[in-house]
């Protein structure tokens, strides 16, 4: 996934379902709070992915292709009026 850095004023964005394979920083919108990317292909998770996504609260990783995960890719900028959370259910 690739959107340029303007602000679409997109809260949710649901991209379940889909053949993704890898997710890098700019992959994910700056005004998204929840991302759902559950049931694709992704194999890679970016380092710094997360970084300055200030209002992201939940992100949904479910039935992928991950097998290991740098630490860099979970760093996110620290928020106020939530905590991030990674989905639960199978992975």
């Amino acid at each position: 996934m690739n959107f340029s850095q303007e602000n679409y004023g997109l809260r949710y964005l649901d991209a379940s379902r889909n053949r993704i394979r890898s997710l890098g920083p700019l992959g994910v919108l700056p005004s998204v709070e929840h991302l759902f990317l559950a049931d694709n292909r992704l194999e890679r998770v970016e380092p710094d992915t997360f970084v300055g996504k200030y209002a992201l609260r939940q992100v949904h990783l479910q039935r992928n292709r991950l097998e290991t995960l740098d630490r860099r890719a979970l760093v996110v900028t620290p928020q106020t009026g939530g905590v991030l959370g990674w989905g639960k259910g199978d992975n």
